[in-house]
């Protein structure tokens, strides 16, 4: 908490630092503490896991917990990699593409100093592939998620991916985010007596895009805008094929490259799918053929489509066989009740009676009532949330008024299962209600736009103390926003491959074998290239580390092994912070050979360094 307060706070806040420190030292004792004996059952439980082939893993569609035979879950995630044509590679490519996209954003002409510098990941790693099971389907199969955030071009696709939204305006008629837009969007559309409801669905969306001719499409759309000169469109064609084509990911401890389709986790690969797939929704749904006229909409999530079709059984079957001929790498399946008249989408249930459309919330039989309990250590505004969810939903989804009612039931009981009181749960009932009347009778200007954006930092939630810090530091252009302690995912899940902690990046500390002498240091790199730094100043250039430096003066020795890794941070301003608390509390027990280093040296700094 003291470390997010310092990050979010300027070094002319000294009277407002002080005054946090006051308040952390009036914190309650019955505010909530981390239970010892409870997180030394789950490390217990992990560590059996782990011993007898289990993996913990998460459910994809609700908040399940899943554990699976770890012969099974590789069976199944080996699988993937070989219907998707992955091949092992004999070494990581990680250095070569960060090479590629440090020589890309250092020649920029678009990027300011100040976000070549942020765009640059200073400790790549492949990224890694995990499995959510699909426990809702047949035979649980495994749905990849490939964990991208370590990648060399992963913040360049983020820009790049902000830059070409913006620059294009790019939007597509066809797609929506969530299924409040597929309601403004069907709702009022007035159904034929034929029409049938169907679904497709998209197989292996990603990994089934032609890069090729994605690329030959972003060039064509990019070309297309007047606001930029041919220079900047260049590079901004540069960034998004270096990005397209870093398609690689770690399993196991292997190097595999996708020779096909888009990089899975990529923050770019949802935009480069949107943008393909309507290139080929224009073909069904804008350019002429002989199933135009019978569709009545088609509106899609992702990969996942909603088409109402006016037309027989027959027409239906030659339409789907039109869809899956329109392009060689996308296929789709097909989904339709015997009369067409009611399907499931999204968290709908769509039927067709009278020419009209009735909704009513569908709930997946996997689906569970697990919510942040009220009792656990959450801020209230996150207990908040999913009721505030289900009851928006509850107010926007036109339905018959059972409907409406086996609904609020269901809410109840989740948020009384969870041990919410029903009165509190009434009474934001009552809110959301008022504010759905309001937005509907004054809705905003769809022009209106916030003139300023606030800055939003981050704070550990540990009960009262927290509101009272926010309600301190909090102001027009600085906003808090809470956080909690690791949830239980963070404590047991073991799906993924873990990254040795000499290839992480954070603060460490070295001691001299031979005497009192200790030296503390931060980098946004690996340990094991800082670290091979001072070694190598040892051998050449003394000077070049204070260190290395008491090393050959003193003649004394250094074992490597003896290193010790006391914070884990990707860098930034906590990096320093945590930096100089840590060199605080080593110069009371040691000599430090940090004496060109000029710490930070706040109240706050010099509080936690005291505790």
């Amino acid at each position: 908490m003291v470390i997010d307060i310092e990050a979010s706070t300027s070094n002319q806040d000294t009277e407002l630092k002080y005054k946090c420190i006051d308040i952390i030292k009036k914190r309650s004792t019955f505010e909530p503490k981390a239970n010892n004996y409870e997180f030394n059952i789950l490390k217990d439980f992990k560590k059996k896991c782990n011993e007898e082939g289990v993996v913990i893993t998460k459910a994809d569609k609700n908040n399940a917990v899943v554990l699976m035979p770890s012969d099974t879950y590789d069976m199944k995630m080996t699988t993937f990699i070989n219907d998707t044509k992955c091949t092992q590679q004999k070494r990581d490519p990680t250095n070569k593409y960060q090479e590629v996209v440090k020589n890309a954003v250092k020649f920029s002409c678009m990027l300011s100093e100040k976000e070549k510098k942020f765009l640059i990941n200073k400790n790549p790693t492949a990224p890694y592939i995990y499995g959510l099971a699909k426990v809702h389907k047949p035979h649980i199969p495994i749905r990849p998620v490939v964990s991208y955030r370590t990648a060399p071009a992963y913040r360049l696709a983020r820009k790049s991916n902000d830059i070409y939204r913006h620059l294009t305006q790019f939007s597509t008629p066809f797609s929506v985010t969530n299924s409040k837009e597929v309601l403004d969007k069907i709702k009022s559309i007035p159904v034929p007596e034929n029409a049938k409801l169907v679904s497709f669905d998209v197989v292996n969306l990603f990994p089934s895009i032609p890069v090729p001719e994605l690329k030959t499409i972003l060039e064509e759309n990019i070309n297309c805008c007047s606001r930029i000169n041919p220079l900047l469109k260049r590079e901004l064609l540069d960034f998004m094929y270096i990005c397209l084509d870093q398609n690689y990911f770690s399993f196991r401890d292997k190097i595999y490259v996708q020779n096909e389709g888009l990089p899975m986790g990529s923050p770019l690969s949802s935009l480069g799918a949107e943008i393909f797939m309507y290139s080929l929704e224009k073909t069904i749904l804008e350019e002429q053929n002989n199933f135009k006229n019978n569709i009545i909409y088609w509106v899609r999530y992702v990969d996942d489509v909603l088409c109402c079709f006016n037309g027989t059984m027959e027409e239906l079957s030659l339409f789907f066989q039109f869809i899956n001929n329109l392009h060689q790498k996308i296929n789709f399946t097909l989904e339709c009740n015997e009369d067409g008249k009611y399907i499931n989408f999204l968290d709908l249930t769509i039927e067709l009676l009278d020419g009209q459309h009735n909704f009513k919330v569908f709930h997946k039989p996997t689906c569970t009532d697990i919510l942040i309990p009220w009792n656990s250590a959450h801020c209230i505004s996150h207990k908040r949330a999913a009721f505030n969810f289900y009851f928006d939903r509850l107010f926007n989804t036109p339905m018959k008024k059972e409907d409406f009612t086996t609904e609020y039931n269901w809410i109840m009981r989740v948020g009384i299962n969870n041990g919410y009181p029903l009165s509190w749960l009434k009474k934001l009932y009552e809110f959301r209600e008022k504010h759905h009347i309001m937005s509907t009778v004054y809705p905003t200007p769809s022009c209106y736009k916030d003139p300023k954006k606030s800055r939003y930092s981050k704070l550990l939630f540990v009960g009262e103390t927290s509101y009272k810090i926010k309600n301190a530091i909090e102001t027009n252009d600085r906003k808090i926003a809470f956080y909690p302690n690791p949830g239980l995912g963070r404590m047991i899940f073991n799906r993924k491959d873990t990254l040795p902690n000499n290839l992480k990046s954070g603060v460490y500390k070295l001691k001299c074998n031979d005497c009192n002498v200790c030296y503390v240091g931060q980098t946004a790199r690996n340990f094991d290239t800082r670290i091979k730094e001072h070694l190598s100043a040892l051998r050449n250039q003394p000077s070049r580390s204070n260190f290395a430096q008491h090393l050959v003066n003193e003649n004394h020795s250094f074992n490597q092994s003896g290193t010790e890794y006391l914070h884990f941070c990707e860098g930034g301003k906590k990096l320093n912070i945590l930096e100089s608390i840590e060199i605080r509390r080593a110069s009371k027990n040691a000599t430090l050979a940090n004496s060109q280093i000029e710490i930070l040296n706040t109240p706050l700094i010099r509080y936690a360094s005291s505790l």
